[in-house]
């Protein structure tokens, strides 16, 4: 299996793909981006992926709307390269947090980014601590929903932190501040944020 992975970053000063390649001991693909002289994007992959099963990270972007179709354009590239397989990394879900309608003017955003990614033919897409559980019904390819709290534990009793208050800054965190700090014997508080803007005057 270890033969077989590739890495890519699509935002190539990524973090986060670079601590996964130093961990793993696996070099990050070639990936070049280039903007044309009408602001259209041209995508090359540098290394054969011909058979490899590839994980295409996409990290936190300044621009997530290009950035989305640069993704879908790399896996095409991927595809028509011969690619085994491709996993998409979104460690943070582009419109996750806003997938609940009020107005039937309004589409729900992640439902489209879904369709969109299901139709470059990935194979599978790995998220991590989705805002509401229902996005992943938004997909008919495997999705993995991993979540971070174990490492928050580990980080907050190495760093003897089991003092501090947790805090989740809606209501609808409650259930899941309450479960973890239960887990730790800690505190937890609620925010209440109002959307409602106060008049200055």
């Amino acid at each position: 299996m270890r033969g077989r992975m590739m890495l890519f970053a699509l935002t190539p000063e990524s973090t986060l793909t670079r601590n996964i390649s130093r961990y793993l001991d696996i070099n990050i693909g070639g990936l070049t981006r280039r903007k044309l002289a009408n602001t259209e994007t041209l995508v090359e992959i540098q290394d054969s992926v011909r058979g490899k099963d590839v994980f295409l990270i996409f990290s936190c972007s300044k621009d997530f709307n290009n950035s989305i179709l640069d993704m879908l354009m790399v896996v095409e590239a991927m595809k028509n390269a011969s690619v085994g397989s491709i996993t998409i990394v979104l460690p943070s879900f582009p419109y996750a947090r806003y997938d609940c309608v009020t107005r039937i003017d309004r589409c729900p955003i992640a439902r489209l980014v879904a369709d969109m990614v299901q139709t470059v033919d990935c194979d599978r897409v790995l998220t991590m601590d989705l805002h509401t559980p229902q996005v992943q019904g938004y997909f008919d390819i495997p999705v993995d929903n991993i979540t971070a709290e174990p490492a928050f534990k580990i980080w907050i009793k190495e760093n003897h932190l089991t003092k501090a208050v947790l805090v989740t800054p809606n209501p609808e965190g409650t259930k899941r501040v309450a479960n973890f700090s239960e887990s730790l014997g800690m505190s937890f508080a609620i925010v209440h944020v109002s959307d409602r803007q106060v008049k200055r005057g």
